[in-house]
This record gives C-alpha cells, sequence and structure tokens, in this order.
C-alpha cells in the first residue's frame, strides 16, 4: 500500500497466456491502480478492459503494445504534470464508479444490452469546438483538453423518443429523487438516476450571430455561478474575429461555429453537453445567479418540464381568425410557454427536436428565422402531456429588445 500511493504509473502485464484477453488479477491490478491514484500501464493492446463500450480509457490509462516495452521509459517521460494530473483525476472518478455497486450492475446489464445485439445507443452531435484558454491567451483544440468540472468520462450515449431502432441510457422521464439523502461524493453521474445529485451541474448554451459586445457582457456575468459546468457559445455568423477579449469566468468556455446560420442549432445535442441540465439563454439575456439556481433548482424536481423565466401564453384571436401570443402583465398567471431564451430543459430534448421532430418544423424555423422555442415548447408538453413551469425571477434583462422585464 505504501508503494501504491507513492507511486505514478502501475504497471500491469497481460497474461502468460496470450488466449486470455482478460483475467481477475489483471482486473484487480488495474483497480487497485485506481484506487491508489497511479496511473495504470497496461501492455498489451488487445487487453479487453472494463466497460470498454462506455468508459475512454485512453483518459485515464495508458496503454502500450507489448513490442514496445523497450521503450517505457521514454514513453512515460513524454506525459507532462498537467496531463498525468488530469489521468489520475480520471482514474479516481472510475474507481468512484466502480465502487458504486447499483451504478456498476447498471454498467453490466448496459453492456450486456450492446453485446447481445439491442438497440445501439444514440451518438452526439460533434461539436468540433474550441475552448477559449485564458491562461494561454489564444483558442486551443478541444481534442488537447481532458476537462474534470463534471462526469466526462461517460460518454452521453441517450435515446431518440419514440424511435425503436435506438436505445437510451437515461431520459427525463425516469423517477428521480434529487432530495435523496446520503452522503454526498462530490461527483455528478449524469447517467445514473439513482444518485445523490446534489451537486448536479448544467451547462450554458448562448446563441450568438452579431451582439458580441452584448454576449460577452452576458458571459462575464456568469462569473462565479455555481454548478455551472461549462458555457457554449453557438457563434452562427459566418464572420468571426479572434481578436475577441474573453473574460475570465471559472469555466471552460466552449466555441462553436456551425457550417450553417440557423436557430435550430441551439438545441442540437453535442458532445460536449455532458449534463442532463442545459439553460438556454439568448445573446441578450443576462440573469442574477439567484434567479438561476431557484430555476435550477426547480428543474431538478421536475425534470421532464422546461422551466424557465420569460412566459407567454397563446390565445385564440376570434377577430383574426388565428392562434397569436403575447405577453403582458395581465397574462402573468396564465402563462403556457417559456421562451428558450431563458430557460432548463433535459439534453434528452435536444435529441428528439433535432432527429425525432418532423423536419417541416425545423424547416419553418429556418425560413423564418423564429419559432423555435415555440416548437420546443409543444414539443416537450407533447411528449409528457404537462405544460412548463415558470419561475418568477427577481430581475431579467434583456438588453437590446424592446423591453426590459423586471418581475416582482
Amino acid at each position: 500500500m505504501e508503494v501504491m500511493t507513492r507511486s505514478t504509473f502501475s504497471l500491469i502485464l497481460p497474461s502468460i497466456n496470450i488466449s486470455h484477453k482478460s483475467t481477475e488479477i489483471i482486473q484487480f491490478r488495474i483497480t487497485e491502480a485506481l484506487k491508489f491514484g497511479a496511473i495504470p500501464v497496461i501492455f498489451g493492446d488487445d487487453l479487453v478492459l472494463p466497460f470498454s463500450e462506455i468508459f475512454d480509457w485512453g483518459n485515464a490509462a495508458i496503454i502500450i503494445p507489448v513490442s514496445l516495452i523497450q521503450d517505457i521509459n521514454l514513453i512515460l517521460k513524454k506525459y507532462t504534470v498537467n496531463t498525468i494530473m488530469s489521468m489520475q483525476h480520471a482514474g479516481k472518478l472510475l474507481y468512484q464508479a466502480f465502487s458504486d455497486y447499483t451504478y456498476t450492475l447498471s454498467l453490466i446489464l448496459t453492456v450486456l444490452k450492446h453485446r447481445l445485439g439491442f438497440p445501439p445507443l444514440i451518438v452526439d452531435e460533434k461539436s468540433n469546438n474550441v475552448v477559449i484558454d485564458k491562461k494561454q491567451g489564444k483558442n486551443i483544440n478541444i481534442s488537447r483538453l481532458f476537462s474534470t468540472n463534471n462526469f466526462e468520462l461517460l460518454e452521453q450515449k441517450m435515446n431518440l423518443f419514440g424511435n425503436p431502432l435506438m436505445s437510451h441510457l437515461n431520459t427525463p422521464l425516469e423517477n428521480i429523487n434529487p432530495k435523496k439523502k446520503g452522503k454526498e461524493t462530490g461527483y455528478n453521474n449524469v447517467t445514473h438516476p439513482s444518485r445523490d445529485r446534489s451537486y448536479e451541474q448544467f451547462t450554458i448554451v448562448i446563441l450568438v450571430y452579431d451582439r458580441i459586445d452584448t454576449m460577452l457582457e452576458n458571459v462575464a456575468s456568469l462569473k462565479g455561478l455555481q454548478f455551472l459546468s461549462k458555457v457554449i457559445i453557438i457563434w452562427n455568423n459566418p464572420i468571426y474575429s479572434s481578436t475577441l477579449t474573453w473574460p475570465e469566468i471559472g469555466v471552460q468556455i466552449h466555441l462553436i461555429r456551425p457550417s450553417r446560420n440557423s436557430l435550430n442549432n441551439r438545441f442540437l445535442p453535442y458532445d460536449i453537453i455532458q449534463t442532463d441540465a442545459i439553460l438556454s439563454l439568448d445573446d441578450d439575456c443576462i440573469m442574477k445567479h439567484d434567479d438561476i439556481l431557484l430555476a435550477f433548482r426547480v428543474w431538478k424536481i421536475e425534470r421532464e418540464r422546461i422551466v424557465g423565466c420569460p412566459g407567454r401564453v397563446h390565445k385564440w384571436d376570434a377577430v383574426r381568425n388565428e392562434w397569436n401570443y403575447s405577453w403582458q402583465y395581465s397574462d402573468l398567471w396564465k402563462v403556457s410557454m417559456v421562451l428558450t431564451g431563458a430557460a432548463f430543459f433535459h439534453k434528452y430534448y435536444a435529441y428528439v427536436y433535432s432527429y425525432v421532430m418532423q423536419s417541416a418544423i425545423r424547416e419553418f424555423v429556418d425560413e423564418n428565422l423564429n419559432c423555435e422555442d415555440i416548437a420546443m415548447n409543444f414539443l416537450v408538453s407533447h411528449i409528457t402531456q404537462k405544460p412548463p413551469i415558470q419561475v418568477i425571477c427577481v430581475h431579467v434583462c434583456f438588453i437590446g429588445c424592446m423591453y426590459v422585464a423586471t418581475i416582482q
């Protein structure tokens, strides 16, 4: 134990019998290394690692072909201190996952379902994003980073609603008790419903086109926000200025430049969104931290619904013989929709909106450059048969719009 505690790396040798792709002692040695914070150095690139269909072991272990065993010293010297620390933290998260018997059982069932040929798990939208690295003062490729803000070793492979060809690990329709009692570990498992979610995090997604200064002011206001995992900027403008000065807010800021300008981009289930909860914000919407956390607490109880601040009510106009929607003080308690310019929703609905909902609706949004919030509201209500929830915020400021709404 003393040697393992002092060790940075732990050598895992293959079985003498080359026909064995894994053995009990190999699995034990890997778990032992993770427990004591040593990085497993595994010889043999054909070894079957635990739950390799779900976990990316390259984030927590070093896998070396047996033919390169003589170069082990040179290989390990190439790993920097920051990389070693990231891999050790990743190993700690893996060991925590393996120590949870309920979670391990769910992993076993998921892997068995995959190996027996059940419907495949859904794959996230590739983001091809860059991370705004304030320490280096430049944009760097996300593939060079390993973020530890959340349980990001797990690949988010959730389900398409209503699609029998896809399977899922998690949906907002599961029975989850966010007030479950128990000792909190401090790490958020974004795919397992039975874990204590007191420390669950959320991801903020901001859509921007040309209101750059306003967007930067909005991002700066998020500094120190509790439970914030990361901020994702969807840059719809084909022109991008690399000279922008991004604020330091304590979490990573990811910049995504989609291939085309579309309001539907704000609802794409990007692979870098590693939380169930998504807070969708307009670039000109600034919310106080207390209001965001209040809405987040409500959402954790009502995960299947949209929870937000700016409400709308849709009514039938008998004079014009058409539907319309509006916002007035008289309609404060008659909300039927919550605008997605300041609202929480489950990532599951991003899959449904982008891949399952009729394409004619998304095409209408693209043609009219509007109504994506209406589409999302009706979609979620159609699935759940429940209305959205409006949280009465102390202050919600939309800069540059026709109004500044302060709702007491």
